[in-house]
């Protein structure tokens, strides 16, 4: 137990089965603290990991950091953070990040996440964030309050899960996937962006390179008072080569986002989204501002290449027919 102001560069590497823990004694606080002025490097963590495998973080509380709050960079496999407070970074809160190398095999469980960001929109990366992370999981998390994103998974990142998080007042998507792949997610309470902000969104930015958004499923969440509830979106910069293509979106419930409607679709090239499923969903109530149940508001419209069918509509919402017949409130 204690507090300790300081960088904590983690230097070793356990093996496979015999994982290498740092964690709090049972029974005891563990603060690791950088005042606001560690660590010296803007682009360290707290908590460093360069090219290791098979640790454990588990159970500290890591707060205040000049950077990013955990930081796991270059070809590291086999990391769980677990059950830790991360807040109040200046940049990002848990970050993965492909340097010389990218992280594989990398789970964030049980942690609250909140605060981070300090610097607002100049802030590097988000709350938590995978960047170039070959099969990851992010489950359990409490992540609020953050001056980015809440969860992002972005630029090459591939084979992940995110479930079962309660992610909400973030300044960005709650939820984000920015050209990345191969990816659920599922069982999650999403309310409360700040801002023009669906609560999860879809999207491929300019600096993706040729990395695109595809193979998607997004089920089972509870997706409430956003600015819309998913969103679609491919900056301008990346129309020349960015699409968004084989993505399922079922069995959520999504509602009272009031603004900018359920599902919106925004930005794209012609041909920018394809083979894209929306079903079994229950839109409510996301129509208030006058804006559509199902919004398309591009140029020209996308809805074609969108399969929408088989959801659930107030009577007399304006797209009650993108749907089964809708019955009465």
């Amino acid at each position: 137990g204690g507090t300790y102001q300081e960088q904590v560069q983690i230097h070793v590497s356990g093996s496979p089965g015999a994982p290498i823990n740092f964690r709090n004694y049972p029974g005891e606080t563990v603060n690791i603290d950088g005042q606001g002025s560690i660590p010296a490097n803007r682009y360290g963590g707290l908590i460093q990991i360069d090219a290791k495998d098979h640790l454990q973080i588990i159970g500290l509380h890591i707060m205040n950091s000049n950077s990013y709050g955990v930081k796991v960079a270059g070809s590291s496999d086999h990391i769980l953070v677990q059950d830790c407070e991360v807040a109040h970074s200046k940049d990002g809160g848990i970050v993965f990040e492909t340097y010389q190398g990218s992280p594989t095999n990398v789970t964030v469980d049980g942690c609250e996440v909140h605060g981070n960001n300090a610097r607002g929109l100049d802030a590097a990366h988000e709350a938590i964030s995978m960047d170039g992370v070959n099969t990851f999981e992010i489950m359990n998390n409490h992540v609020y309050d953050n001056g980015e994103e809440g969860i992002d998974a972005k630029v090459g990142s591939t084979h992940g899960k995110i479930h079962h998080n309660r992610v909400h007042d973030n300044n960005g998507p709650n939820i984000y996937v920015d050209a990345a792949s191969n990816i659920s997610i599922y069982n999650n309470e999403v309310f409360g962006t700040r801002g023009v902000k669906p609560g999860i969104m879809l999207a491929v930015e300019e600096y993706a390179s040729q990395d695109i958004t595809f193979n998607m499923d997004i089920y089972n969440n509870l997706i409430y008072d956003n600015n819309s509830g998913i969103g679609f979106w491919i900056e301008s910069g990346a129309m020349d080569f960015a699409s968004i293509h084989d993505v399922r979106i079922l069995n959520n419930t999504i509602h009272s986002n009031e603004a900018n409607g359920g599902l919106w679709i925004m930005n794209a090239p012609t041909n920018g989204y394809s083979n894209i499923l929306v079903r079994n969903n229950i839109f409510w109530e996301n129509d208030t501002a006058g804006r559509d149940e199902i919004r398309d508001s591009t140029s020209p419209g996308q809805l074609g290449s969108f399969t929408i069918d088989h959801n659930l509509f107030e009577a007399g919402a304006i797209s009650d027919t993108y749907g089964d017949e809708p019955v009465l409130a």
